[in-house]
């Protein structure tokens, strides 16, 4: 089995951010999973030999989509806060029996 090279890791570092735009959050999983073992893979067969521009390179996305990650917990947050807060207000007016 051949490794993947850096340029295959950088493209499934494009795939995971594809997949966060479209808030496909259980494909984004499935790719960073299938990122992490193939990058861990690709440092322990090359060892010390391991173009070091490339993974600074790689370092650089992964900081990235870090970014574009925690951006779309904070706005899946709000979102769920707001749906929460909706259901309560809407509870508040069936109990005193105003229709909506």
């Amino acid at each position: 089995m051949s490794l993947p090279p850096l340029q295959h890791l950088a493209s499934e570092l494009a795939t995971l951010e594809a997949a966060l735009e479209s808030r496909d959050l259980e494909r984004a999983q499935t790719i960073m999973s299938s990122y992490d073992r193939e990058l861990r893979g690709y440092i322990e067969h090359m060892g010390n030999s391991v173009p070091m521009d490339g993974l600074r390179t790689l370092l650089r996305m992964q900081n990235e989509l870090l970014t574009t990650m925690h951006g779309l917990r904070d706005a899946l947050g709000d979102e769920a806060r707001s749906a929460q807060r909706a259901g309560h207000a809407l509870r508040a007016y069936a109990s005193v029996g105003v229709a909506l």
